[in-house]
């Protein structure tokens, strides 16, 4: 009977070991390598929910947990989009488990599965009906000085150091709400006077790059909106904004609007991480 009870005991600790090998082997997450043809394309791999888990630039490897599905797009300006999607595989280490039946258990750290394909290619063809963006040609006009109005001068100098120390009121409150180091995109500004808010978000970036705060360059965010199809102007959904900073490489994005008339105008910003989508900081100044 004692004897029976140690090889039960013994038959227990290795099954166990064979039901962890998987984990203990392989590990709960895969590298799936990201490749297309042209190189440098942006690549996002989306979960089952939309997410975007991981995005970067081909060629480049992916670190996926196993046991899921993912959608992966490439993206590249003057091309078409592509999509392609990824299944779940059997992990070749769960055999271990398999031999000792009488004891498995389900493993639920997804290490039992693999990503398949573990290399995801693509080659993209040319758009027929892209057009490269023209350049705006700046044509300077000199003209005789007109005599100056003091008075709508007065007024229009008192508007703009208005906005100006509410754009700077208002990144001051941001920047106490952001670590030094991540890398911030400034997704958009809204506001009935496009000019306004163009120059709004001129300010809002040249503050934080002069504070050292690494912010994505406004023409690649226009980039990504054409590569994706996506509108950064009017109203956009939070997953939508998300997912834009995330395709840029950002930790952090800021939105804002500008409302009201006259002297009842504010400017209100708001600071929000793309890892947990929390607003970190909704400033709001009047001016």
């Amino acid at each position: 009977m004692k004897k029976m009870i140690i090889t039960f005991c013994i038959l227990i600790i290795v099954s166990v070991t064979f039901v962890s090998c998987a984990t203990i082997i392989s590990g709960s997450r895969q590298d799936v390598s990201l490749t297309c043809s042209p190189d440098e394309a942006r690549v996002a791999v989306f979960d089952s929910k939309n997410n975007v888990v991981f995005s970067g630039s081909t060629p480049v490897s992916a670190n996926l947990k196993r046991g899921k599905r993912y959608r992966v797009d490439f993206t590249k300006e003057g091309f078409e989009k592509r999509t392609m999607t990824t299944g779940i595989g059997l992990n070749p280490w769960v055999f271990g488990n398999i031999f000792w039946w009488p004891l498995a258990v389900v493993d639920l750290t997804g290490a039992a599965f693999t990503v398949t394909p573990s290399r995801v290619s693509a080659s993209l063809t040319r758009d027929p009906n892209y057009q490269q963006p023209q350049q705006q040609q700046i044509i300077v006009v000199q003209q005789q000085p007109a005599e100056p109005q003091q008075t709508s001068t007065r007024q229009s100098s008192s508007g703009t150091s208005g906005l100006v120390a509410a754009v700077e009121d208002a990144t001051e409150q941001l920047m106490n709400s952001i670590r030094r180091g991540q890398r911030i995109a400034i997704i958009n500004v809204e506001s009935r006077d496009i000019n306004m808010a163009d120059f709004v978000a001129g300010e809002l970036e040249t503050i934080l790059v002069n504070n050292r705060f690494p912010v994505v360059d406004r023409s690649e965010l226009d980039k990504i909106r054409r590569e994706q199809n996506l509108q950064l102007g009017g109203e956009i959904d939070m997953n939508t904004m998300v997912n834009v900073g995330k395709f840029a490489g950002a930790e952090i994005i800021i939105t804002g609007s500008i409302t009201g008339t006259g002297e009842l105008r504010r400017l209100r910003l708001r600071a929000i991480s793309t890892e947990s989508a929390e607003v970190l900081s909704s400033p709001s100044v009047g001016f």
